[in-house]
């Protein structure tokens, strides 16, 4: 599951840097908005792995998929015929019932994990890591946050006012010029 949610968190570090080329944005949202709703949702995702992992290891083990029983009765054909006594005959039949058992377990519990956990917690889901940054969650954002991500920096601001100022100044240069 780490190697699965660093894949997703890669990606959609990649996928950020690509669409917004500028640094200091880029950081901005990252921390500022997005960091804390994907740990959020890597947490969802590892929940319901570990309950899933729970219900394997502490459930009494039992299936009603069909392919133990033909997983079952193959291990018993493909026993020798062979004179054994009581202990040996129990010890085979466990054997195989176990190993049956464990065989059908194992890919059940690796589709479920990629079905609940990978597909709907992770990529699917409308918390999904995949599915936070969306119009409607930018538009959701505070005017505070949104400046904090995207606004102009202190000195970019102070240097804008100037300018801004100087203009004026010009503009009013100007038209006493020409009224003269």
């Amino acid at each position: 599951m780490e190697a699965i949610i660093g894949i997703v968190h890669a990606f959609i570090k990649d996928v950020l840097e690509f669409i917004v080329l500028d640094k200091r944005i880029r950081e901005e949202l990252w921390h500022l908005a997005l960091i804390g709703r994907l740990s959020t949702a890597y947490k969802n995702a590892l929940k319901q792995a570990k309950f899933l992992l729970d219900i394997e290891r502490n459930m009494r083990p039992s299936t009603y998929n069909h392919y133990y029983s033909d997983n079952l009765q193959k291990a018993r054909a493909n026993r020798d015929i062979v004179s054994k006594d009581n202990a040996e005959q129990v010890k085979e039949d466990l054997h195989d019932s176990l190993r049956s058992y464990y065989k059908v377990s194992r890919k059940r519990f690796v589709d479920v994990i990629c079905r609940q956990v990978i597909e709907h917690h992770l990529l699917i889901r409308e918390d999904s890591p995949l599915k936070i940054l969306t119009p409607q969650f930018v538009a959701s954002m505070s005017e505070e946050n949104l400046g904090m991500i995207a606004g102009e920096d202190a000195l970019t601001k102070r240097e804008r006012q100037r300018l801004e100022t100087e203009i004026a100044g010009l503009e009013e240069a100007t038209k006493s010029i020409f009224r003269s």
